[in-house]
């Protein structure tokens, strides 16, 4: 019985992340707003971070570009810090913490929507797109790229906010919190840092898109948590859970 509940519940799991990856993906690439509008909300963040004294952008994506050990790390980092990374703490919370999966999980599909609403009323050129300041240099220098996220997915107007950033903070939030190896704690610290220098050197984002994706992770936390509080285990996995059994044993 415990094991038959269980694989319905792994079944569901996956039914549930497939549906949400093709819809986050799906929606984003169906919604792809206007490249005039995009670029002016682009032009308005950078002249939000001139203001602020921290536009440096362009100097970041400049000290790598030349030196293709460096593009190949920053690159590196884009690519396999994000998805890998996120699959591989989802299986090990999935199989040591299932109750706090779900919360983390929550937390991501919750942070989606709230990104894909941005993507659809706020579209925003990405720095790649100025290729008089920027090189692109995921584009030009790897073609692993399509191999974890295919072109006909992507929507290229969805910078703000960015979600590479805000789901590796998720991820650092749950190796620190759910982690007692100190090595594992490190990894979630350097995860959204790491994440964050990537996103920068390659042109794929504004640090403002970064915060804002900080921003987004942390709401769809809370919401998370707070649904988790009105939630209550329902017939079958009150069942399965432990002394569940007749007579309490």
């Amino acid at each position: 019985m415990v094991a038959r509940i269980a694989t319905a519940r792994l079944t569901r799991e996956i039914g549930i992340i497939a549906v949400a990856y093709f819809a986050y993906f799906g929606v984003r690439s169906l919604t792809e707003g206007s490249f005039d509008a995009a670029f002016a909300n682009a032009k308005d963040l950078v002249a939000f971070e001139k203001n602020l004294g921290f536009f440096v952008e362009p100097t970041a994506n400049a000290l790598i570009v030349g030196n293709r050990w460096l593009i190949n790390l920053a690159n590196w980092a884009y690519l396999w810090g994000h998805w890998p990374i996120i699959i591989m703490v989802s299986i090990w919370l999935y199989r040591k913490k299932v109750e706090r999966y779900v919360l983390y999980r929550n937390a991501l599909l919750v942070s989606g929507g709230i990104a894909l609403l941005l993507f659809v009323f706020y579209p925003v050129a990405p720095p790649r797109f100025n290729d008089l300041l920027f090189v692109d240099t995921v584009t030009q220098y790897t073609s692993q790229y399509h191999v974890l996220q295919p072109a006909w997915l992507t929507n290229q107007l969805a910078a703000f906010p960015s979600m590479h950033f805000g789901w590796n903070l998720l991820v650092c939030i749950a190796l620190v919190r759910e982690s007692r190896n100190p090595i594992v704690r490190a990894i979630g610290v350097a995860s959204p840092i790491i994440m964050l220098a990537a996103i920068v050197f390659t042109a794929n984002h504004y640090i403002i898109d970064g915060a804002a994706g900080g921003a987004v992770a942390l709401v769809g936390m809370l919401l998370a948590v707070k649904i988790k509080k009105l939630s209550t285990d329902t017939p079958a996995e009150a069942a399965a859970a432990p002394g569940a059994s007749t007579g309490g044993r």
